[in-house]
């Protein structure tokens, strides 16, 4: 991190043209590393490029003489995503015995939890630590999202730092990131033993009300659905029924609908409707029948 290090790291590579250097990080390519990378002088592998494949796989259990059916190579590779720190567990426990099962799939999943926690979470401070719990629940995020959803005014800051010193997001484009997949997989795990339910309801009720304000009532009634707001859900559905008309609306949100305790929609006509429409389009017209005369005596 210190500039004059980098300089003298820098004028060192330059100058020995007869030795290689390896560096590793968990991070992406530091701007005062870039001209190397560019000027083709520097190599880099990237995580997934060192995600191993089924041959790999199958070499990795010969060479520490652990015997393992073709099946199970695949569906450990399915499991894994060919991570080389879960194949690891996985070789260790079935050298010492054990069968490759289900169980042993949640088990090697705790390890490499495990593993997560120490290595990469428990080495922020206890603030970055937050802000990636609460961030985990939202499948993709950006600044605005990250500020509404966590209350820090430094959530764009906090991004920024996540963005250059780790390679724990993927990027859709310059606002919009998301986690590796199995690192998200951990941040639900470590959010759901770290707060509780009504945490997590809040979390999701804050980001209910991030989608519904951008006019995003699809991601809004997922959230409001994992928060239990019904009356929110009511809401959007009333909502989205006025702005789109078409049935295939009625369809995308039919889930949501069926949630809803019987009492509410009876309390609402543009509820009522849907239902009627949403019985007629999966060929129920008795239940459709029966909407419609609500409609009528309301």
């Amino acid at each position: 991190q210190d500039l004059k290090q980098q300089q003298d790291l820098c004028e060192l590579m330059r100058k020995s043209n007869n030795k290689k250097f390896i560096i590793l990080s968990r991070g992406v390519v530091p701007g005062w590393l870039a001209p190397f990378q560019l000027s083709g002088l520097m190599t880099v592998f990237k995580a997934r490029d060192l995600l191993f494949d089924i041959p790999t796989i199958a070499k990795i259990f010969e060479k520490y003489n652990v015997s393992i059916s073709k099946t199970d190579i695949s569906e450990l590779y399915k499991q894994s995503h060919g991570y080389p720190v879960a194949i690891s567990y996985v070789v260790k426990r079935m050298s010492l015995g054990e069968k490759y099962d289900l169980a042993m799939d949640c088990a090697v999943r705790q390890d490499v939890y495990m593993y997560f926690e120490d290595a990469v979470f428990n080495r922020f401070d206890i603030s970055t630590r937050r802000f990636l719990l609460e961030l985990a629940p939202f499948e993709f995020f950006g600044p605005e999202l990250a500020k509404m959803v966590s209350g820090d005014k430094n959530a764009g800051e906090i991004l920024d730092f996540l963005q250059k010193n780790t390679t724990m997001m993927l990027y859709e484009n310059v606002n919009k990131a998301r986690f590796w997949p199995q690192f998200r997989d951990f941040l639900m795990w470590k959010a759901e033993r770290t707060y509780t339910t009504e945490q997590l309801q809040t979390l999701y009720n804050r980001g209910g009300l991030y989608y519904e304000l951008h006019d995003d009532y699809a991601r809004a009634l997922e959230c409001y659905s994992k928060s239990g707001d019904h009356k929110k859900i009511s809401e959007i559905l009333t909502k989205n029924s006025k702005l789109n008309q078409g049935i295939g609306r009625y369809t995308d949100v039919e889930k949501y609908y069926r949630a809803l305790p019987e009492k509410e929609i009876l309390e609402s006509p543009s509820l009522m409707q849907g239902m009627c429409m949403l019985s007629a389009l999966c060929n129920d017209y008795a239940e459709s029948e029966k909407w419609y005369r609500a409609l009528c005596d309301f």
